[in-house]
């Protein structure tokens, strides 16, 4: 088989990928010289801050979360890191970033990540940074990136594109990556440009829908999977773009109760901002820096002009929403289809009005509640990462058949 690999690579030419990972899938490190507490260091030089396991416990864990938490930059308006405080991604363009988001262990990043899918093209010849990419981001921004990032990823799509003979790029991207990449293109990228560099994208479990537990963690101020509370936790999670931009959608439920009150009285998804404001879940600061990325769970993803393939499931019964005793209530979930993770409602809408002469839209709903397609499952499954191959590389290089996979 790596016979065969390398024969092939060197015959022909393979389609450059680039992987864009999801909410929390890319390691953070930090510079800093902050010292929030007496107990933190005085400073931090390029050191591991997402996530080491020292760091999950006290005191320690104050001191992570304060570095992790976003502000709002009161010159420009923009969302920016804590004062003297620098937090990056890992080995953009590479793929060390990505494979997992905690400590290296014996040759692997805990937890695995991305790492079946990467494994699934370096086994058929691809290699890094020749041919296969990844392009992390600061997942705690949400969509409101930076312009840097998206400059970056354009100029890294481009290079990809030159060094491998001009061959179109096809982008693969998960959860949270999935909604950013497909913005990029639509939004920021012009039909000229798509038409020229882009293959396609292929999207794992979009988040296009939105998240109960987002909406929980906002609820709540602490990870939909902590039962505990403290104020370093409040300010990290209610400071965090990955959930104000994952709400459940608002136009996409906006007919659906998603909160039903102590009263009784049954609220939709398009009333869950208001709900959260009115309710003084978050500080007027956090609110200020939420309100950058809950404009976009207030619009549906734009039709693409290019190929799509997108990897889901609809089977799993999902926590959309929030029944509650009263105002201080955590709550008990309101269900509705997903993937345990993300709702399905907003990519059961775009396979069924996406489709367009000339483009490609391939969409294929798992629609199974076995735990090997729950969300976080579907990246580590090798059947789907196959799948995923498959749809990508379409067995042609070249316009010639250079091998054939079975399922």
């Amino acid at each position: 088989m790596l016979f065969l690999s390398l024969l092939l690579h060197s015959v022909f030419s393979f389609k450059p990928i680039i992987i864009i990972p999801s909410h929390f899938g890319s390691r953070l490190h930090t510079n800093t010289t902050r010292r929030p507490y007496w107990y933190c260091p005085k400073s931090l030089n390029n050191r591991h801050v997402w996530i080491r396991v020292r760091d999950l416990f006290p005191p320690f864990v104050h001191c992570v979360l304060d570095y992790l938490t976003v502000e709002l930059d009161p010159k420009t308006g923009n969302l920016t890191s804590r004062h003297n405080t620098t937090i990056s991604t890992v080995d953009f363009g590479g793929v060390s970033g990505i494979k997992g988001i905690g400590p290296e262990y014996f040759g692997k990043y805990l937890p695995v990540n991305y790492e079946e899918y990467i494994k699934s093209f370096l086994e058929i010849g691809y290699e890094v940074r020749k041919d296969l990419f990844s392009a992390p981001y600061d997942w705690r921004y949400g969509l409101e990136q930076p312009d840097e990032y998206f400059e970056q990823l354009q100029q890294l799509i481009e290079h990809a594109y030159r060094i491998n003979q001009n061959s179109k790029v096809a982008i693969l991207a998960h959860g949270h990556g999935a909604t950013l990449a497909h913005m990029f293109l639509t939004d920021r990228m012009t039909a000229d440009w798509r038409k020229k560099f882009i293959d396609s994208s292929t999207y794992v479990a979009p988040s296009w829908s939105g998240s109960g537990q987002a909406f929980f963690a906002l609820w709540r101020l602490r990870f939909p999977f902590v039962h505990v509370r403290f104020n370093s936790l409040r300010r990290f999670v209610g400071s965090l773009g990955a959930f104000h931009s994952q709400i459940p959608n608002s136009v996409a439920y906006a007919n659906t109760t998603l909160l039903i009150s102590p009263d009784g009285k049954n609220h939709t998804g398009d009333e869950l901002i208001d709900i959260l404001k009115k309710h003084g879940k978050l500080t007027p600061e956090q609110l200020e820096i939420a309100e950058k990325n809950f404009k976009y769970t207030k619009v549906l993803p734009k039709r693409p002009d290019f190929n799509v393939n997108i990897l889901y499931n609809s089977g799993v019964p999902t926590p959309l929403g929030l029944h509650l005793r009263n105002w201080t209530d955590v709550g008990m979930p309101i269900y509705g289809r997903g993937d345990s993770l993300m709702g399905s409602k907003v990519i059961d809408w775009a396979c069924d009005n996406w489709r367009t002469a000339g483009v490609q839209l391939r969409c294929h709903d798992v629609f199974s509640d076995e735990r090997k397609y729950h969300h976080r499952y579907l990246l580590k499954t090798p059947e789907m990462a196959h799948l995923i191959r498959s749809w990508i590389v379409k067995e042609y290089h070249n316009g010639k058949n250079a091998f054939s996979e079975e399922l």
